[in-house]
């Protein structure tokens, strides 16, 4: 990549003094590696970069700093350059003022991350069934000899006793050697509760430096069960009024009960 540099009526070769160093936006933003073995860049004119006449173009020359193309599984990076002086033999009559400010430069995310999607076989089920949720490594396959995870998690309005889980390692975390997929299994209960539809969702996060998660989150609902009966209505018939003249008599009234199962 260049650095690009404004420049008006250069007539004399130019050198430029410039510092690179970490982003300045905030500590949210993951910085690239400028020293070391592992650096993610290099600086070909160690901080420095002579510009001539004929490099000119459009009021604008460029000066190189290398972006390493190495196998790290990396997310984007950040880096920032400022131009700190200048020295020419021309004449500064026209002025030259070189920004003093950071400008960051992007790395973009390296194209051979691992990514993970999660699915669910059906976005309905029912008692008795069994919700398989599918946890799919895609991208680029981890190096050998070493894995990327994944953690998962439930949630919705399904409680644990409504299902139980097997397949995959069911303690929270999936690990991955390969490009491959994994199940968690969710064999929902058939109980004799009365319950509405419930949902029961599996969502992934935190996982290996380097991967990424493409679908975070597959739900399914579990069909309502075991209806609550109709409200139950009493009724009562028989004459509103009676007279004195009956006091004697038989007053019937007739009680129904109805609704419910």
């Amino acid at each position: 990549m260049g650095i690009i540099v404004s420049l008006l009526d250069v007539t004399a070769p130019l050198t430029f003094h410039y510092e690179i160093g970490p982003p300045v936006s905030g500590a949210s933003t993951r910085a690239a590696t400028l020293t070391g073995a592992n650096a993610d860049i290099i600086d070909p004119g160690n901080g420095q970069a002579t510009i001539m006449p004929s490099d000119v173009v459009n009021f604008a020359a460029t000066f190189p700093i290398t972006i390493v193309n190495d196998s790290e599984q990396e997310p984007a990076e950040v880096f920032a350059v400022r131009l700190v002086r200048a020295e020419t033999t021309q004449s500064l009559a026209r002025g030259f003022n070189p920004p003093t400010s950071w400008r960051e430069i992007t790395i973009a995310a390296s194209d051979n991350q691992p990514t993970f999607d999660i699915t669910v076989d059906d976005a309905d089920t029912t008692e008795s069934d069994t919700a398989v949720f599918t946890v799919t490594l895609g991208g680029t396959a981890p190096a050998s000899g070493s894995a990327v995870t994944v953690d998962w998690a439930v949630s919705g309005a399904a409680s644990a006793s409504d299902y139980q889980i097997s397949g995959a390692d069911i303690d929270g975390t999936l690990r991955f050697t390969a490009l491959d997929s994994q199940t968690l299994n969710f064999a929902i209960t058939d109980d004799s509760d009365r319950e509405p539809a419930e949902t029961l969702i599996v969502t992934l996060s935190n996982v290996s430096s380097g991967s990424v998660i493409n679908t975070a989150s597959a739900t399914t609902t579990i069909a309502a069960s075991d209806q609550p009966p109709e409200a139950r209505t009493l009724t009562v018939t028989g004459a509103a009024t009676h007279a004195e003249t009956d006091a004697d008599s038989t007053v019937r009234y007739t009680v129904a009960l109805g609704g419910g199962d």
